[in-house]
């Protein structure tokens, strides 16, 4: 029983490590919206950006 708290304990602290690192990616993509529409990147860097973090997005789901 104390091995099967153990497991679970460490599948929610990876759980929760991804959460926070997904949000992180959200708010990224975020950032860089708010940029664009304040004319302080271009459309081509929204692109990279935006590319660049659902690829991380993809990549963390993927491996869980």
């Amino acid at each position: 029983m104390e091995k099967n708290k153990e497991t679970n304990y460490i599948y929610l602290r990876r759980l929760h490590t991804k959460i926070l690192y997904l949000e992180a990616c959200t708010f990224s993509l975020e950032n860089a919206i708010l940029l664009y529409e304040m004319n302080q990147i271009d459309f081509v860097e929204l692109q990279k950006i935006t590319n660049s973090q659902f690829e991380k997005i993809k990549k963390e789901i993927t491996d869980f």
